[in-house]
């Protein structure tokens, strides 16, 4: 019956707008670079059940919905995303969303905000939750629990509560959102034929990654990469940060220090993640 029921009609001025600020906020997170734009289709019933509906279901209906709407992917878009009334068990029984990571799908529950909204999106450009000192195997062992969680340094890890909240400066490298130019890549042995660009010593001053109107250049270094090794598509690497106008400025006042990787592949070129060694510039055990 709640198919007829008005209460459950969906406000699309509020999605759109919800999802225009979103498309500024990647804009400005690119400087410009990278613009998520968004058609809205009519609201339509998916006959699934709310009591206990899966993500699979859900994101089957839907490009069933969006064939019936003669879209085509990959010529009338890239990737759905779905807003949907809160579920009474499930993924999205507390609320929130699920999306598929460096994939093409989103689930989010109605009404829209943008926090949630960013960090699905963030998801399907290939980030997970990024952690602390955590490392994932450490989980198969007997009466161990996951330690510290995550580090509060982007939206992707703990910090989606704070207005500007961007990718870290090796995702943005890795989009080419800063370029090469901007980072400086170091090793112990200089330069070498694996990195005829690579530092072996020197002194630097890092501009923020995370300030929409500070654009890299290649006077304005915005990362120091120190690549550690290759295993395989993935690359393990140390990164030095700025994060000066991010997360209330809680990071400002200092060096951010991660080991991070990109295992790379799928929609979006790679997955990324990292742990992090100093989120804010003045953690304790660095």
């Amino acid at each position: 019956e709640e198919e007829n029921d008005v209460n459950y009609n969906m406000d699309n001025a509020q999605i759109q707008t919800t999802y225009d600020n979103n498309e500024q906020y990647y804009k400005d997170m690119s400087w410009n670079q990278m613009s998520v734009t968004t058609e809205i289709l009519p609201q339509a019933a998916s006959g699934i059940s709310k009591v206990n509906p899966s993500m699979g279901d859900v994101a089957t209906k839907a490009r069933e919905i969006v064939s019936d709407a003669s879209k085509v992917e990959g010529t009338d878009y890239d990737a759905i995303s779905v807003g949907y009334w809160q579920p009474d068990a499930g993924n999205l029984a507390n609320g929130g969303g699920w999306a598929s990571v460096n994939g093409l799908f989103s689930w989010m529950t109605y009404p829209h905000n943008l926090a949630v909204l960013r960090h699905e999106v963030g998801h399907n450009f290939g980030h997970p939750h990024h952690k602390k000192d955590v490392y994932e195997y450490r989980n198969s062992r007997p009466n161990l629990q996951e330690s510290d969680g995550y580090d509060g340094f982007d939206m992707m890890s703990g910090g989606n509560g704070y207005d500007i909240s961007h990718f870290a400066a090796a995702s943005k490298w890795f989009f080419n959102w800063i370029p090469d130019s901007s980072i400086i890549h170091m090793q112990l042995e200089g330069a070498t034929d694996n990195c005829p660009t690579c530092l072996s010593s020197g002194t630097f001053t890092l501009f923020s990654f995370d300030d929409k109107d500070v654009v890299p250049t290649p006077d304005k270094k915005m990362g120091i990469h120190i690549p550690i090794s290759a295993a395989g598509n993935t690359l393990y690497s140390y990164w030095l940060s700025y994060r000066g106008a991010g997360v209330d400025g809680k990071a400002a006042h200092g060096l951010s220090v991660h080991v991070s990787w990109l295992s790379l592949g799928g929609t979006f070129g790679a997955i990324y993640d990292s742990l992090r060694y100093d989120a804010f510039g003045d953690t304790k055990d660095t």
